[in-house]
């Protein structure tokens, strides 16, 4: 795995951990992703059934090469739409130093790598951190009793500081969904859904890779495929 290391990128990577507002993350689908589903008949809130937390894997079906084989925990699900972050596309890795570096924080000469994910093709330069919930900061929103997400470089110093998260992912981008789009991807069975659990989304096994992961979840679904 590479290390980022070199100044043009960590210019790059400053942007990663841009602090965005998690507000503004919403149902972005890419211009890409079809859209002109059809939504589904209007319940009331306490009908919709959503699908937070929850695992969603990319089934055999899965039409769009970006998803393929992914495995996506919902961070978010309701009446306007979806967001969810892919949790087995590792793509990069960098040092804890050199993240802060390009922030303008001090790094104390920390070498510990920090592994960088392919989060969605929606937003690519903004960086996330899905972890446990025992950080918050001022951009971490809760997921459920397990989970948070967070946006901004207090996780980063955090970690440096020795007060970071128990568990966490750094991903770039996200998995965003219009009214009713998801519904209608489930419906045609691009995905199936599976339950998830704070182990199995933040182990990371070099020896079985993206695709194993993505294999694993695969087995959790109850969809016969």
């Amino acid at each position: 795995m590479m290390s980022v290391r070199s100044d043009p990128l960590r210019a790059v990577l400053a942007v990663l951990f841009l602090a965005t507002p998690l507000g503004s993350l919403g149902a972005k689908p890419s211009p890409e992703v079809e859209t002109d589903v059809a939504q589904p008949p209007a319940r009331s809130p306490g009908e919709f059934d959503s699908l937070a937390g929850q695992l969603l894997v990319a089934t055999p079906e899965m039409g769009d090469p970006r998803f393929s084989k992914t495995v996506i925990v919902m961070v978010r699900h309701d009446h306007t739409g979806a967001m969810g972050l892919v949790i087995n596309k590792l793509i990069g890795s960098s040092t804890l130093a050199d993240l802060l570096a390009g922030f303008g924080e001090d790094g104390h000469d920390i070498a510990d790598i920090i592994a960088i994910n392919y989060g969605g093709p929606v937003q690519p330069l903004v960086g996330l951190s899905l972890h446990s919930p025992d950080f918050a900061s001022e951009g971490t929103t809760a997921v459920n009793d397990y989970l948070s997400m967070s946006s901004g470089v207090e996780v980063l110093k955090a970690m440096a500081e020795g007060r970071g998260p128990r568990n966490i992912l750094f991903m770039l981008g996200y998995a965003g969904w219009g009214p009713g789009q998801l519904e209608g991807e489930l419906q045609r069975r691009s995905w199936a859904v599976a339950p998830s659990d704070e182990t199995f989304i933040f182990i990371q096994d070099p020896e079985t890779g993206n695709d194993g992961k993505w294999k694993k979840a695969l087995d959790r679904t109850q969809v016969d495929i």
